[in-house]
């Protein structure tokens, strides 16, 4: 491709899209840069080579990236790859021998973004001291701006609104997406995996692979950029919605206010007071990716239905962890109102949380019907599935089990239930269930009654998404000798 009074450059991807490496050539110099990716698509490292700002043109890691939950920033190390130095050799005493490095601030650059994931303005992880009130002390501390930028609604820089210290360079901006400057330096042009996105003239360079047959295949953002982003170029979805608004739209079902209930039992678990003081996702287990929660259905971003989740990850939680039923029911719901944290919970087999399914009335019913199903009947299989309904005579059993409301069981409700023999004598009872707007309405199988909506998550949004379905894996081992003969003396 031929640059605008530049030179010539070229840009290779890799087969989902994602760009891997690009070299712009100018007066016979070729600027090489090469970004490694996770399995995700996610920009992990970029490393450039032929840079002469960056260790005498030698190959160069010039950023990793910084995430959350969502993108947080860029640290610019500048380590020289080609020609690496060797860190000074120190003795620390009754320690042995260590390495001297010298830690630099201001080498790590962290975006502040609105609901749009448009990134306004970016601090680094330095500050500086002002002193007013002439005590040879520090009064209070500004942070360190690297640089700051106002788009108009389809993301052009609004002219004489943007702001950059020295040479500092921040790869994203509008949308979250990549800064093409090579083809056009005001920082105008973007590119992610499914398009090359020019914001002057609101318009893609391809065609939408997920066209929309009433708008034009080169429009963008279904032409309301305010409210919606395009994070990967192929399918807009809406920005940050806060509670409030989800409220507001599914607090009248048919004259029930759904989400005033859910708001409701979750005030009475603790609230954000307590979930506040709670441990947060990444003290609590490990994230898996891949076929996490097989059993689950995975659905297309968008769904209205109670009994999907994308079942791409899940958050395995540690066997060590103990909290009272209230206070579990407290971290999920207050994950499910906030649409923060994992999508997926798994809990291990046997684990304190899991043994609080122990004696549910699901799982006893799901029991009955695999002896039923297994013992009287003879049925062979790799797995019995029993999707267990939780009526009012149900929770009657389970408050007098229980003696409170706040039980896991209870929370649960109805769920699907899977068992499975994993040897002669032990039989695999898996609960899986799904948090969802829907089965927080009590009322809804009135025959009068509509269902509410319920909504599963956009992977390609980084906010918060609010009442979103999230699901939980129970997971129990059970004597099936002893399950045989509790039903067998019961007929």
């Amino acid at each position: 491709m031929r640059l605008p009074l530049l030179g010539f450059a070229t840009f290779n991807y890799d087969a989902a899209g994602n760009r891997i490496s690009k070299a712009v050539i100018t007066g016979g110099n070729t600027v090489t840069t090469w970004y490694s990716r996770d399995a995700s698509g996610n920009v992990m490292s970029v490393y450039v080579k032929n840079d002469a700002t960056l260790n005498n043109n030698q190959l160069t890691q010039s950023e990793v990236h910084v995430y959350g939950s969502s993108p947080l920033g860029i640290w610019q190390p500048a380590i020289n790859v080609e020609n690496p130095i060797v860190p000074d050799v120190v003795i620390v005493p009754n320690a042995g021998n260590g390495y001297f490095n010298n830690f630099e601030c201001g080498r790590k650059l962290f975006e502040l973004s609105n609901h749009l994931g448009n990134v306004l303005v970016t601090v680094s992880d330095r500050k500086f001291g002002i002193e007013k009130s002439n005590r040879n002390k520090v009064d209070y501390y500004v942070a360190d701006i690297k640089s700051a930028s106002d788009y108009y609604p389809f993301g052009m820089q609004m002219p004489g609104r943007s702001y950059t210290v020295n040479s500092s360079f921040f790869r994203y901006g509008f949308n979250a997406q990549e800064k093409s400057n090579e083809l056009n330096s005001d920082g105008n042009l973007y590119t992610a995996q499914f398009w090359e996105y020019d914001a002057r003239i609101v318009r893609r360079w391809n065609l939408d692979p997920k066209p929309n047959i009433s708008i034009s295949p080169y429009a963008t953002f279904e032409n309301n950029p305010i409210w919606r982003s395009d994070i990967l170029g192929d399918s807009s979805s809406p920005g940050f919605i806060g509670p409030k608004q989800i409220e507001n739209q599914l607090k009248n079902v048919n004259g029930r206010n759904v989400v005033g209930t859910i708001n409701s039992v979750y005030e009475k678990t603790g609230g954000d007071k307590l979930f506040n003081q709670q441990l947060g996702p990444q003290q609590l287990g490990t994230v898996t990716t891949g076929n996490s929660v097989p059993d689950l259905k995975n659905s297309p971003s968008g769904t209205e239905h109670n009994e999907y989740t994308n079942t791409t990850s899940a958050l395995n939680v540690k066997p060590n962890i103990t909290a009272t039923n209230k206070g579990w029911i407290n971290l999920i719901m207050g994950h499910f109102i906030k649409g923060t944290g994992p999508e997926n919970w798994v809990f291990p087999v046997n684990g304190s949380v899991s043994e609080k399914m122990r004696d549910a009335y699901i799982v006893n019913g799901a029991l009955s019907d695999w002896y039923n199903w297994h013992y009287l009947y003879g049925k062979e299989g790799d797995e019995f599935h029993s999707k267990s309904s939780y009526d009012l005579m149900a929770q009657i059993d389970d408050l007098g089990s229980n003696f409170s409301p706040f039980s896991i069981s209870n929370f649960v409700g109805s769920a699907d239930v899977y068992i499975k023999k994993i040897d002669n004598k032990t039989l695999l009872v898996r609960v899986e269930n799904i948090t969802s707007v829907t089965s927080g309405d009590f009322s809804k199988h009135l025959p009068w009654n509509d269902w509410p909506k319920s909504l599963v998550r956009d992977p390609n949004n980084f906010n918060p998404q609010p009442y979103t379905n999230i699901s939980q894996t129970f997971q129990l081992t059970f004597d099936m000798q002893s399950i045989i003969n509790k039903y067998n003396t019961l007929e």
